[in-house]
């Protein structure tokens, strides 16, 4: 009968295995929290982390960046206890963790911003989202289409370098495929210095790039955005992109466990509380 008892007790205890409380890992005698998810993430999340070990010298986060589905993976297979994420999960990835018992609990750090860049001597200043949908798509492909001059619009934008960006774009703005007429180039600073040379050509970057060192040396123009015709074309400052005033923006993410063990918990907050633009 003892035996029988014994048998039960461990099938229960097999079944309830997802619920009991994941412990904290370590190594050297320091808690290791491992980050991984959105490359569009990972620069921002590993200069919090890095602030946040100064202040917490018993604990070690390491961050690392992939294509936009792997934080979701990462944690559902147990490699990283914290998944970054340019946008929502998908059910399908909500799914995956389901079915690993994991409890997801979802925080929002922050938004960035997509910036309308143009060459410096097109005298369009602003355009309404609805604007900004129709050429990135290539509907329309001449500026005089938006109020400019009569001069085909020469579109560039990224490629496989930074597909987080371009899936939200396509997915959540566009609601279809770029143009496929756009000229790829690699990285959002080549868009910059490929926009800056070329009269008549526009593309998008993030906001970061238009303040770097980078962005000082080249003349370009940064295109204001309009929700609608009615509503009042806004700059891409960090303010406007904070409180939504400025439209053309992406949410940023991060997913844990709720079993997870304070210290997890407690990383979280911090990036949460520091957020996408605060100055550390």
């Amino acid at each position: 009968m003892r035996k029988g008892k014994r048998v039960c007790l461990m099938a229960a205890l097999l079944l309830m295995g997802s619920f009991i409380p994941l412990a904290a890992q370590t190594q050297d005698g320091k808690v290791i929290i491992r980050v991984r998810g959105s490359d569009s993430m990972a620069g921002r999340v590993d200069t919090l982390s890095k602030a946040y070990q100064q202040q917490h010298q018993s604990v070690n986060v390491v961050v690392s960046g992939g294509p936009r589905d792997v934080g979701v993976e990462a944690l559902a297979d147990g490699s990283a206890q914290v998944a970054m994420a340019a946008r929502k999960l998908t059910e399908s990835e909500k799914q995956l963790a389901r079915s690993k018992g994991i409890e997801l609990v979802e925080r929002l750090v922050g938004y960035g911003g997509i910036v309308i860049v143009t060459h410096a001597e097109n005298p369009v200043n602003e355009l309404t989202m609805e604007q900004v949908r129709r050429i990135l798509t290539g509907e329309n492909n001449h500026w005089s289409q938006v109020g400019g001059a009569d001069k085909p619009i020469i579109l560039f934008t990224v490629g496989d370098t930074h597909a987080s960006s371009i899936h939200f774009l396509e997915t959540e703005i566009l609601k279809a495929p770029f143009s496929l007429k756009a000229e790829e180039v690699s990285t959002f600073s080549n868009v910059l210095r490929k926009v800056a040379q070329t009269p008549n050509s526009v593309g998008f970057t993030r906001v970061r790039e238009i303040e770097s060192p980078l962005a000082s040396e080249l003349s370009f123009k940064i295109i204001k955005i309009k929700k609608d015709e009615a509503s009042p074309g806004i700059l891409p400052t960090r303010a406007a992109i904070a409180d939504g005033s400025y439209p053309l923006r992406r949410p940023f993410f991060l997913y844990y466990d709720n079993r997870s063990p304070k210290e997890i918990k407690d990383y979280v907050e911090f990036i949460v509380q520091q957020g996408w633009n605060k100055q550390l």
